[in-house]
């Protein structure tokens, strides 16, 4: 179902250093916890001042994304009405929009606004989404399925652009090269897939 979330108060995080201790590496920071169920993919916004977490665990799960600010580790807002564990979690390059994969009941690719966390867009012809990432420029989609298949999509009109067959098993990881015109994957197959994505994908 396609539910709008809404701000909610922060929260902060149960374990935290104190501000005036002096950070070094390998220092914990904050370690966040809030989710119900397993947490399966975290994405940083490109500006890095927002993590968003997924979470759910087997098909029946109530799968959702909780996003945290990562300067102090507060939880601002959770993504929810998901049929299915999230599996995967992307910003877009401007980090306008924020992409999440489902499986389960929900088999759905969602696109939600950064500025409001609305929801844009839902793509429901995605399968069972293990994978998710964007294009270099924004303007392609990558997702990984349980069909053993990666699909290309443009995030502004939903429209399915070409479906990449060659695993046989589940595909659990997308990735662009920074020039956008290669497209790596990754399965359960044990295989590691390399595309040329063509300049119009």
């Amino acid at each position: 179902p396609e539910t709008e979330t809404k701000p909610e108060t922060e929260t902060k995080p149960e374990t935290e250093t104190k501000p005036e201790e002096i950070k070094e590496k390998g220092d914990l920071l904050w370690h966040l916890k809030g989710h119900k169920e397993v947490v399966l993919a975290v994405a940083f916004s490109p500006d890095g001042k927002t993590l968003a977490s997924a979470s759910g665990h087997g098909d029946n799960a109530e799968g959702s994304v909780r996003l945290w600010q990562v300067s102090d580790g507060a939880h601002f807002n959770t993504l929810d009405g998901f049929g299915g564990s999230v599996y995967a979690v992307a910003f877009s390059p401007d980090g306008t929009t924020l992409a999440t994969g489902c499986d389960g009941d929900d088999r759905t690719l969602r696109l939600w606004r950064v500025s409001d966390w609305s929801l844009l867009r839902t793509f429901t012809d995605a399968g069972e989404v293990e994978a998710v990432a964007f294009s270099p420029d924004g303007n392609t989609l990558a997702s990984g399925n349980d069909d053993d298949e990666v699909d290309l999509w443009r995030g502004s009109n939903e429209a399915r652009l070409q479906t990449l067959a060659g695993h046989t098993v589940e595909v659990f990881s997308v990735a662009f090269s920074p020039d956008g015109k290669t497209l790596a994957s990754g399965s359960w197959d044990k295989s590691v897939t390399l595309w040329q994505v063509s300049d119009g994908a």
